[in-house]
């Protein structure tokens, strides 16, 4: 029988913004800024390790949210 996949756990695949930068073309600042808009608004969460943080995505509390508006438009939709 197939196995069923389970919710993935983002913090596992969680990275700090060394890692980040050598996986993309921002710099550090821009990294980090970014980082901090995307943890502002709950997309992102951050792992602390010794003096490092290890952000991974966080997207249960923006789908819920989401959830939630599509609730209210298919009221007033419907």
């Amino acid at each position: 029988s197939p196995r069923t996949a389970g919710p993935i756990n983002f913090e596992q695949h969680a990275l700090n913004v060394n890692e980040i930068t050598q996986r993309t073309s921002l710099s550090r600042p821009a990294i980090s800024h970014h980082l901090k808009i995307l943890k502002e608004a709950g997309l992102v969460h951050v792992r602390q390790d010794g003096t490092a943080n290890y952000y991974y995505l966080s997207l249960t509390e923006p789908n819920r949210k989401l959830m939630s508006l599509g609730y209210k438009l298919e009221e007033f939709i419907y």
